[in-house]
């Protein structure tokens, strides 16, 4: 087991160990930082793994330079609480949240920050999309999510999603922006489709609130970890829920796909990160070195390197050592397959992507289990190298080859008339959403007039 007082050398290691490994090694400590003096809220690496953004219950943010000899920016303005960060797609803006507040800023020493009143309660969660325009998502306790144009000096309102009946406690895109996923304290994952602005499915198999929610890096899959100390995996061209894993022994507090899509990192207040083999559908490390409940953690965008922080302020840095090879599957099935679903349509799903991994028992001291008894994959259904959940194995034939049909034999059984009836439903709300959706953004352009108004009352006074 690692241990933090066995490491003496907390300044940051050559740029070697950024680069893609050849080796095939187990997963090692590389390195570790005193980081918040309270607890990590969240962490986020830059699209080139240059930086990492640190923010914690002590209300700083903190750019780490994992290149170069200066350690990391502070910034000078402490807010209370940070709840969350990220970094936008090419690198020029990070954004973080705190309170009501949405904060960004460039990630320079120097850089000035602008801050906007973002919800009507504590914002939980932001992203960025992945496309350079700069679009954010956010999340809060007003039970809403909020879509935002950003630029360096001023912010836009786009909607507002709406259909959670408790806080909201995460936001994610997808990897083309088509779509988010949300995770909530009503203990259900949705899925939001981004050009109608509504919810297109509700996975509600969870058994507690739902503490995080996660795309595959090619869309066909969510990850999700909660309360019930679960994480669950879910297929979004069935819209089902394939596998559970029961690993931790308190509640979940992340989950991160590696950029292969291979593996998967949890982390939990039980101190420990697990990583799963999603081929073989199973726990194949679990990481001991934080000595109280891990809160977040991420994997780099380039496979290198996985942070996780902790409910102390210290924050590891673990170099992972794992085959970095693409899922040939493409993405835009998934869009398709839940338009269809939404329609009526059929689907004829493509095959789950194959993942590989290089095996090489390596001597870190790590936790490797022989197999996993608590993951709900049966043997005989278990496929090398494959991702076969044992529900759709037993489902052979043409329930697995069009997992639309019992829609569609449902379908054909709703009366006319109260067919009619709910389209006028939908149509209503398409309505009342727009409007809503106006009455925000003319509330936005208020706040900021007033805003305005009062920094000139300010500036007049100061002056006289």
């Amino acid at each position: 087991m690692f241990y933090l007082r066995q490491l003496t050398d907390t300044s940051t290691k050559s740029e070697s160990y950024l680069h893609h490994t050849k080796t095939t090694a187990d997963p090692a400590l590389e390195n570790y930082f005193n980081a918040h003096s309270g607890a990590v809220n969240a962490l986020d690496f830059n699209a080139d793994g240059s930086q990492l953004a640190t923010v914690g219950k002590d209300g700083f943010l903190k750019v780490w330079n994992l290149r170069t000899q200066t350690r990391c920016y502070t910034y000078p303005d402490p807010k209370p609480a940070v709840q969350s960060v990220r970094f936008s797609k090419d690198g020029r803006l990070i954004a973080y949240s705190s309170n009501n507040d949405i904060i960004f800023r460039t990630p320079t020493v120097k850089s000035k920050s602008h801050s906007f009143r973002a919800h009507q309660s504590t914002v939980r969660s932001i992203d960025f999309t992945n496309a350079v325009n700069h679009q954010l998502a956010s999340c809060a306790n007003d039970k809403t999510i909020k879509i935002w144009q950003i630029d360096d000096v001023r912010e836009q309102f786009f909607y507002s999603l709406r259909g959670h009946h408790n806080w909201v406690r995460c936001i994610r895109f997808s990897p083309d922006a088509k779509l988010l996923v949300s995770a909530s304290d009503d203990c259900t994952v949705k899925i939001w489709d981004s050009l109608s602005r509504r919810c297109v499915h509700s996975f509600s198999d969870n058994e507690s609130a739902v503490q995080w929610a996660e795309f595959h890096p090619q869309s066909f899959y969510i990850a999700s970890g909660g309360i019930d100390k679960t994480v669950r995996i879910w297929d979004l061209r069935m819209l089902r829920l394939i596998q559970v894993f029961k690993e931790h022994f308190c509640a979940v507090t992340g989950v991160s796909f590696h950029p292969s899509g291979s593996h998967l990192a949890s982390t939990s207040l039980d101190s420990t990160v697990k990583i799963y083999d999603l081929g073989e559908g199973r726990v194949t490390y679990t990481l001991h070195g934080h000595k109280a409940g891990v809160s977040c953690g991420q994997f780099d965008h380039r496979g290198d390197l996985l942070s996780t922080g902790d409910l102390n302020g210290k924050m590891l840095m673990w170099k992972v050592n794992f085959t970095l090879q693409p899922s040939p599957s493409s993405v835009s099935p998934v869009r398709n397959s839940l338009a269809d679903r939404i329609r009526g349509h059929p689907h004829q799903p493509t095959g789950l992507p194959v993942w590989t991994e290089r095996h090489d028992r390596g001597t870190g001291e790590i936790e490797r289990p022989k197999q996993n008894a608590n993951c709900q994959t049966s043997p005989e259904h278990h496929e090398r190298g494959r991702f076969v959940p044992s529900d759709v194995a037993a489902a052979a034939g043409t329930a697995a080859n069009n997992p639309c049909q019992h829609c569609e034999q449902a379908l054909q059984t709703v009366p006319k008339d109260l067919e009619k009836t709910l389209s006028d439903i939908l149509q209503q709300l398409s309505l009342l959403t727009e409007t809503v959706s106006l009455l925000e953004k003319r509330l936005s352009r208020n706040e900021k007039k007033v805003r305005e108004v009062l920094e000139t009352a300010a500036h007049r006074n100061g002056k006289s």
